[in-house]
């Protein structure tokens, strides 16, 4: 399982380095914490589905990209 957060973080940081967004701002969007994003970009922390969701909505991701992950 430790595979999946790794490859999430991965995805998430290079969705938000896309859209040229720094984890402050990203964290701003979400309305969380910066060091929430850290953690979930670098795995050091698992990530509940209502913090996946609103990162997902502020990066433009969807769920067949998480379903990728998986397989």
């Amino acid at each position: 399982m430790q595979s999946f957060y790794i490859e999430l973080g991965k995805l998430i940081k290079e969705k938000r380095l896309e859209k040229k967004l720094s984890q402050n701002e990203l964290a701003y969007r979400c309305m969380l914490h910066e060091h929430c994003i850290y953690k979930i970009e670098n795995a050091k922390s698992e990530i509940k589905i209502s913090t996946l969701i609103k990162i997902f909505k502020q990066l433009s991701l969807d769920f067949t990209d998480l379903n990728k992950l998986l397989n």
